[in-house]
């Protein structure tokens, strides 16, 4: 072989070494608008997201909370996108869980929305803004205080109370109508049961069955309204101290909702 026929084969035969590298996916980094609903409650955010390394930062704004600004974690792995952040409703904090799956050029994505620990959920689509839009098409907004920003989960877990066993005077609202309720709780293995009594008419002791997570309590019981039977299910966030909690109330098949707050006796 002549040593420029060597030299040729050389090169042929390195050429998958000299290749360029493929280039990734499209980065989700921009400014998204997510449309989205939840159990009929509309939710309509801008989201400006950044992603470096897989994991997703950035803030989320919207009308429904007079476009209060929340800082945002996630990730993002091919095609699919979590990110969540904290707020409140009704003076009660919650978090909010955004699970999307992206389009092939990661300009779209749909997906669902989970609410914490009131356990409810809904649906969303969102698309990327044009390069050109800038946080200025968000109205001004007021920076969320310190304590309102997400924490991370394993955080949570490190800070929540261990355990919710122990005696709790409730007093709330469903649509006007006051709730005053002494539920016993026995946490076991994440799992609630206990008794629920009425303090005002019927007192007596009601079943209840329900769970424990790092994001809250939730439970319920059967018991009756007006001779119909009727289903109290309660999901609540424990106070970092453990003597308090606060959540909502939802009755079925009423399809009535309340806010209720707790203390330790």
């Amino acid at each position: 072989m002549n040593r420029i026929a060597g030299i040729a084969l050389l090169l042929f035969s390195s050429a998958p070494l000299l290749a360029a590298p493929e280039s990734g996916p499209p980065s989700v980094s921009g400014l998204w608008k997510v449309d989205g609903e939840v159990m009929g409650t509309p939710v309509r955010m801008m989201c400006s997201l950044t992603e470096s390394d897989r994991k997703l930062s950035g803030t989320c704004s919207g009308a429904e909370d007079g476009y209060a600004v929340h800082k945002v974690a996630g990730t993002v792995k091919a095609q699919k996108a979590e990110f969540y952040f904290q707020t409140a409703v009704g003076g009660n904090p919650l978090t909010m869980i955004v699970s999307g799956t992206l389009n092939e050029d990661r300009s779209a994505m749909d997906g669902t929305l989970d609410v914490e620990p009131m356990a409810v959920g809904g649906t969303f689509s969102a698309v990327r803004e044009p390069a050109d839009a800038t946080a200025a098409a968000v109205p001004p907004a007021v920076e969320t205080p310190p304590e309102a920003a997400p924490t991370p989960v394993a955080a949570s877990v490190a800070t929540a109370p261990s355990n919710s066993t122990g005696t709790w005077k409730i007093d709330g609202d469903v649509q006007g109508t006051p709730v005053s309720l002494l539920c016993v709780l026995t946490e076991t293995d994440r799992k609630l049961t206990g008794t629920c009594t009425r303090t005002d008419e019927d007192r007596t002791p009601k079943a209840l069955s329900g769970s424990a997570t790092e994001r809250g309590l939730s439970w319920h019981f059967d018991t009756e309204y007006q001779e119909q039977p009727i289903t109290v299910s309660l999901s609540a966030t424990l106070s970092g101290d453990g003597a308090k909690m606060t959540g909502t109330i939802a009755v079925a098949p009423l399809n009535a909702e309340g806010t209720f707050a707790a203390v330790r006796q």
